[in-house]
C-alpha cells in the first residue's frame, strides 16, 4: 500500500511560525504508477500541486516507495537498486530545475516515516533519518555540468525494508508569479535476481549540531567565520572518493575541509563548535586559512568541498559543491574532524542559516550496506547517538542505534525535563504567593 500525504504552507506563515495554518492537500492529489517488469523499473507520480512563488512550502511524505519490488524486502531477502531519481516534474515528466523549484530537503530512506500525523516539525529530518538517497537544494549541478541530472543516483543500493520519502520544497519564483502546476516523480530501477550478492556501498550522514532546527546554525552577519566539529565512523571501511558529497547552503557557506582524526589548533580561545572570525584568528581571508590547515596537518586532509552558486537572471542559486576526496581506510570508531568556513549573509533569502553536512559513502569491511546518521560534536568526549536504518516511526520506534541513547529516549528525556521545569515553576509561584500573604 502506498501512502502519499502532503501539506502546503505559504512563506509568511513559515516566517512567523504559524504552523497550525498548514493546508492538507492530500484530497487534491492523485497517484499513478507505471511498472516495467522487463527492465525492472518502477515509476510513481503524485500530484498535481499548484504553487505561486514567494518561496511557498510544500511538504510531502510518501511511504512504501516502489512497493512492487520493496514491500517484502528484508535483511534475509534484500533487493538491489541500480539507479534512483526523485524530484519535481511537469506534466510530461520533464524534471523541473532550480529555479523554479527548490528541493530544500529530500530523503529516500529505509523504513517508514511518521506519515499522517505529521505537521511541520514532525517530518523526519537530518538528526532523525538515515540516507539511502538524498536530494537537497545544492544537489542541482551547474548548467554546464548537467543541471537536474544531480537528482539521479546511479550505483547499486541494498534495500532491506520498504522505502519512504520525505520532501520539503519551495516555489523559488518571485512574489506575484503566475500559478505553477507540477507533479512529483520517483523512478527506481532494480537489478535482476542473482545468486551472487552485488557489492553495495554504505552511507554515513554526518551533520552539524545546530542552534536551529534540522542541524542548522545561524549565519554570521558581518564577517567570514569558521568552526570545528568532530565525528566518528560507525563501521570500519574504505571511503568512496567519487560519491562522497557535502551539503550546505552555498549562499551562506564557503567551504569545508574533512580531516582524519582529531584536529587541534592553538588559536586564541579556539574551541570546537564555536564560530570564530577568520581575520581575528590571524588570516587575511578564508583561502589563506584553509591552506594553512592543509599544510598544518599533512596527509590527513580527506576531502575538500567548495560551494558553488549560479546566476539565473538577476539572482544567485545554490549548485552542487565541488568535492575532491582521497582514499581513506578507517576502523570502527575512528574520528574525523570537519573545519567549516562560513560567509556573511549574501542575501536575505528567508533562511539565514547554514549546514555543514557530509554524506560519506564507503565500502564497509563486513560487506554489508549500512545507512547511518549522527550529529558531529564539539569535543571527542561527547557521546552522540548513531542511528542505523531502517527506522519505523509508525511503531514509535527509534531504529537500531549503534551506540549512545536512542531517539525515543532523547524525546522522553525532553518531555520529562519539561514536566520537571513546569512543576518547579508552579511550586516557586505558590511559595512566592505564600510569602507575600504572610
Amino acid at each position: 500500500m502506498t501512502d502519499a500525504f502532503a501539506r502546503y504552507m505559504n512563506n509568511t506563515d513559515f516566517e512567523i511560525g504559524d504552523f497550525k495554518s498548514n493546508i492538507d492537500v492530500v484530497t487534491k492529489l492523485s497517484f499513478t504508477k507505471c511498472l516495467d517488469r522487463t527492465n525492472r523499473m518502477h515509476t510513481s507520480v503524485v500530484g498535481p500541486f499548484t504553487t505561486h512563488g514567494a518561496m511557498d512550502w510544500v511538504f510531502l511524505y510518501w511511504s512504501h516507495v516502489a512497493a512492487y519490488f520493496t514491500e517484502h524486502a528484508s535483511s534475509l531477502k534484500p533487493v538491489y537498486s541500480s539507479s534512483t531519481f526523485y524530484g519535481p516534474v511537469d506534466h510530461l515528466l520533464i524534471p523541473l530545475g532550480y529555479p523554479p523549484m527548490h528541493q530544500h530537503h529530500g530523503r529516500l530512506s529505509p523504513g517508514l516515516g511518521q506519515g499522517h500525523s505529521s505537521v511541520f516539525y514532525d517530518f523526519p529530518y537530518a538528526s532523525d533519518n538515515t540516507e539511502f538517497h538524498m536530494n537537497v537544494g545544492d544537489s542541482v549541478f551547474s548548467s554546464e555540468l548537467g543541471g537536474v541530472n544531480g537528482y539521479s543516483r546511479n550505483f547499486i543500493g541494498e534495500v532491506r525494508s520498504p522505502l519512504s520519502l520525505s520532501i520539503k520544497l519551495n516555489d523559488a519564483r518571485p512574489i506575484g508569479s503566475a500559478s505553477l502546476t507540477w507533479y512529483y516523480a520517483v523512478i527506481v530501477t532494480f537489478t535482476a535476481p542473482s545468486s551472487t550478492k552485488p557489492t553495495c556501498m554504505s552511507s554515513h550522514y554526518s551533520h552539524t549540531f545546530g542552534h536551529a532546527p534540522f542541524g542548522t546554525r545561524y549565519s554570521p552577519c558581518c564577517d567570514d567565520q569558521w568552526f570545528l566539529s568532530i565525528g566518528t565512523m560507525p563501521f570500519a571501511g574504505s571511503l568512496n572518493a567519487t560519491f562522497t558529497n557535502f551539503h550546505s547552503h552555498p549562499l551562506h557557506s564557503y567551504a569545508d575541509l574533512l580531516f582524519s582524526g582529531q584536529v587541534d589548533v592553538n588559536f586564541d580561545q579556539a574551541r570546537r563548535g564555536d564560530l570564530y572570525s577568520v581575520v581575528s584568528s590571524g588570516f587575511k581571508d578564508v583561502l589563506l586559512m584553509s591552506a594553512w590547515f592543509a599544510e598544518a596537518f599533512p596527509g590527513r586532509l580527506i576531502c575538500n568541498a567548495t560551494t558553488r552558486v549560479e546566476k539565473v537572471g538577476s539572482q544567485l542559486f545554490d549548485r552542487r559543491p565541488r568535492v575532491k576526496c582521497i582514499r581513506w581506510h578507517f576502523a570502527k570508531g575512528d574520528y574525523f574532524t570537519a573545519v567549516s568556513f562560513v560567509r556573511p549573509r549574501m542575501i536575505h533569502d528567508g533562511i539565514n542559516q547554514f549546514h555543514s553536512h557530509w554524506l560519506i559513502w564507503y565500502w564497509a569491511e563486513d560487506n554489508q550496506a549500512h545507512y547511518t546518521v549522527s550529529a558531529r560534536a564539539e569535543t571527542a568526549d561527547v557521546d552522540l547517538p548513531v542511528f542505523e536504518g531502517p527506522l519505523d516511526y509508525t511503531k514509535h520506534a527509534s531504529g537500531q542505534h549503534v551506540f549512545g541513547s536512542t531517539l525515543l529516549e532523547r524525546r522522553q528525556l525532553r518531555y520529562v525535563s519539561l514536566v520537571v521545569v513546569v512543576t518547579l515553576g508552579i511550586f516557586v509561584h505558590m511559595f512566592a504567593r505564600r510569602l507575600l500573604l504572610m
